[in-house]
């Protein structure tokens, strides 16, 4: 059952991610994970100093070997010594792990224009006019179909309702700092908290939007539920809406950090737990 389902996982992303310049995809490759001689494996994300090095240093590309390698869902604020380090978006390794990411992977058509109509539906059509920015906040509450509601240290650590306020205030000061009106462009809250969800939708908070959706986590999905594309492409949809924003605000969660790269790195990016505090380049 595991296999299966980890099998329609990759499918249902293969769907929905296109391949960049580096095809990322082991079809075709006769993968054998016991096949040393002729598949070389690197954990990117792991606390191995001389396998990182040897990526950074290019390894990779003078390799004349096929290769497969997993990035593991670390937080953005991991410890790994030598890694690309995401959690400094003006860092170099930073946008290294963004331009890579980039050059993997691309929005499916299907992907690109129902992230391209919600974006219209949340803010209209000038969110198709050229320069168009917003700001957008990621809270990890926990509240979605088969999972417990997660533990403080998923935010600031000081409660879901110390972060929402907080996040907003955070997003609003960014906007600000940026030249986002978010008094007329609202901002964009994602959460994988429906109830959450549903109060925005219903016009709860003033000059806060979020699309109406029932997002997933996959890993939680056995096969039968997985069947269903509904809530996979949800959650792709609530990627590239957090990729699109000029700003991101975000909690503990390793979601954001892959909108972060799929977004190209961008500078505007915000640690709730940091009160609020980062560089900032306005674009």
């Amino acid at each position: 059952m595991g296999s299966q389902s980890a099998a329609l996982r990759v499918s249902v992303c293969a769907a929905l991610l296109l391949v960049g310049k580096i095809d990322w995809r082991v079809d075709g490759t006769n993968y054998n994970s016991s096949d040393s001689e002729t598949f070389r494996f690197y954990n990117w994300v792991n606390r191995h100093r001389k396998t990182t090095n040897f990526i950074m240093e290019g390894g990779l590309r003078n390799n004349s070997k096929k290769f497969i390698t997993l990035i593991h869902n670390q937080h953005i604020d991991m410890t790994c010594a030598g890694c690309p380090d995401v959690a400094q978006p003006f860092s170099t390794d930073g946008y290294q792990a963004a331009c890579l990411f980039n050059h993997l992977f691309k929005p499916s058509s299907e992907l690109a224009e129902s992230i391209r109509s919600h974006l219209e539906e949340l803010f209209g059509p000038r969110s198709s006019m050229p320069g168009f920015n917003y700001v957008a906040m990621h809270l990890r509450l926990g509240g979605l179909e088969h999972e417990n509601k997660l533990p403080d240290e998923r935010g600031s650590g000081q409660g879901p309702l110390h972060d929402v306020i907080e996040g907003l205030r955070c997003a609003r000061k960014l906007g600000d700092q940026t030249g986002v009106n978010t008094s007329e462009i609202p901002v964009l809250l994602i959460t994988d908290n429906h109830e959450l969800r549903s109060f925005i939708v219903e016009g709860g908070l003033a000059n806060v939007v979020t699309p109406n959706l029932k997002p997933a986590h996959m890993a939680r999905l056995n096969k039968e539920q997985l069947q269903s594309r509904d809530p996979i492409l949800s959650t792709y949809i609530d990627l590239g809406l957090l990729a699109n924003a000029h700003c991101i605000v975000y909690g503990r969660s390793g979601f954001v950090n892959t909108a972060w790269m799929l977004g190209g790195g961008k500078p505007c990016f915000s640690d709730l737990r940091n009160a609020c505090r980062m560089d900032i380049e306005a674009q």
